[in-house]
């Protein structure tokens, strides 16, 4: 009799443990519907609103724009291990398979960038940096290096590839740009062309659209992306440590004879310019593919 009720007890133990953590998971994330949409209810409580039509406004969202893009790869393995509790919440207390999956696939990518962020980049501070570019360093510049050393996807030669380069325009500068005292000119343009690891550029003119939620103003940063150069640069400098004219010359036939349409990033930030996760960075606009609710 003892023995049965010490096994009755045992099990109401876990059952109340199993419940106990489910509750808390819940908690934690706070009933989330969709992690890939925006809540504007999910951002920081603005208790002094900016005026967003200010300089003042506009280029400390800019740099905590590129703030979060810079803390988002350069993480602690720790948020890895934050999203396998967010995955296991999805797949055994929401049962939602999509968000699971959408988890699983982020884990994944998150260990790849862990390992070459943290682990194995050799560039300063071990960390994945933002560099400075020659603003002559653009699409076209590239274009016309690869009809001097390149022929038909390959490089015609070591000696002529290195004899093109223009050193000046090559440059690079390891910079912090949250840092800056102005990240944005009187119109609206970064001050610089800043590459972020192998695949950002923030680049070019840069516009804000203001959303009413309810009472809550959000504001859409739209951002100027130049695909193309992306896939150029990033082939022509691998991991941002050398030069690599032969996966350059393999891309630039293929990118040459697509259609290259202007592309835009979009971030979300409130009126105290103040950023939420999975507010960045988007290829759609938020507000008109309702990624906001």
């Amino acid at each position: 009799m003892l023995n049965l009720l010490s096994k009755i007890i045992f099990i109401c133990s876990i059952f109340c443990i199993a419940a106990l953590a489910i509750n808390l998971i819940n908690k934690s994330h706070n009933k989330e519907t969709d992690i890939r949409k925006i809540d504007p209810k999910s951002f920081p409580v603005c208790e002094n609103p900016m005026d967003i039509n200010s300089s003042e406004f506009k280029n400390l969202a800019m740099k905590n724009i590129l703030k979060f893009a810079y803390d988002s790869l350069n993480f602690e393995k720790s948020e890895v291990e934050n999203f396998r509790g967010r995955r296991l919440y999805y797949k055994f207390y929401k049962k939602d398979k999509e968000n699971e999956m959408y988890l699983h696939n982020e884990i994944i990518s998150r260990w790849q960038i862990y390992n070459k962020c943290n682990i194995y980049n050799n560039i300063p501070n071990t960390k994945c940096n933002f560099f400075a570019l020659n603003k002559k360093l653009n699409t076209k510049y590239l274009f016309n290096l690869s009809n001097k050393v390149c022929n038909n996807g390959k490089m015609i030669g070591v000696k002529e590839a290195y004899a093109s380069l223009d050193d000046k325009i090559m440059a690079k500068t390891l910079v912090y740009p949250w840092k800056f005292d102005k990240i944005l000119t009187d119109d609206d343009c970064l001050v610089d062309n800043f590459f972020f690891d192998t695949h950002l550029l923030f680049a070019g003119k840069v516009k804000f659209n203001p959303y009413k939620y309810e009472d809550i103003t959000l504001i859409e940063v739209e951002m100027e992306y130049d695909r193309d150069f992306i896939l150029l640069y990033s082939n022509f400098v691998k991991d941002q440590t050398g030069i690599n004219f032969t996966d350059f010359c393999k891309i630039v036939d293929k990118i040459r004879s697509e259609n290259n349409i202007p592309e835009k990033r979009y971030a979300i930030v409130n009126s105290c310019a103040d950023i939420q996760g999975y507010s960045i960075i988007h290829r759609d606009s938020p507000m008109k593919n309702n990624i906001i609710y």
